[in-house]
C-alpha cells in the first residue's frame, strides 16, 4: 500500500478535548523536499524513518460536541474526516487505508469513511490496546520495582541528554 493513510489521535489537552487528524504516506522520493502537493495543496511532512512521512491535516476542538453531550462516535468521526480527505483526495484515489483504535464504534467510522472511498481499507491501531494492557501489567506488585527503575533511568536520560 503506497497511497496515504487517514489516522485519528485523540488528546486532552488541559480539559480541552482534541481530534488529530493524521496522514501517513509511504513514498519513495528521490529528491526528498519538505513538502508534498497533491491537487495543488502543499502539505508539510515530517520525515521518519527512510520512507514514511507524517502531516498533522486537522486539529478539531472537540470542546462544545462533549459538552453537549456528544460523544467521540462513528457518526462524529465520519463528519470531521471526510472533509479533510476529500480537501486532499476530490477523485477519492489517493487514500487506500484508515487506521483507527479498535473501539466497535470507532472501527464503524472508518467503514463509513470506506464506504466513501472504495479503495480504503481498515486496520485497527494497537497502541491504546498495548497501553491499557501494560497499565493493567504494571499495577502487579511484583513490577513496581521495574516501573520504578524506568521512571528514574527515563529521567536520568532525558535530563542528561537532551
Amino acid at each position: 500500500l503506497f497511497g496515504l493513510t487517514a489516522m485519528k489521535d485523540g488528546a486532552t489537552i488541559v480539559k480541552c478535548p482534541l481530534t488529530n487528524i493524521l496522514v501517513d504516506m509511504f513514498y519513495y522520493l528521490n529528491n526528498f523536499t519538505n513538502s508534498f502537493v497533491i491537487n495543488n495543496l502543499s502539505y508539510l511532512f515530517l520525515i521518519s524513518r527512510g520512507y514514511e512521512f507524517h502531516a498533522l491535516m486537522d486539529v478539531v476542538d472537540s470542546t462544545e460536541h462533549m459538552a453537549n453531550g456528544g460523544v467521540k462516535d462513528a457518526e462524529y468521526l465520519t463528519k470531521q474526516f471526510i472533509p479533510v480527505m476529500q480537501k486532499i483526495d476530490p477523485q477519492y484515489e489517493l487514500f487506500d487505508m484508515v487506521a483507527f483504535d479498535g473501539a466497535a464504534n470507532v472501527q464503524k467510522g472508518g467503514r463509513a469513511i470506506a464506504a466513501r472511498f472504495p479503495r480504503v481499507i481498515i486496520i485497527q491501531g494497537a497502541g491504546h490496546v498495548c497501553s491499557l494492557f501494560l497499565a493493567k501489567t504494571f499495577k502487579e506488585p511484583k513490577l513496581q520495582l521495574l516501573k520504578t527503575f524506568t521512571v528514574i533511568v527515563s529521567f536520568f536520560i532525558f535530563f542528561c541528554f537532551v
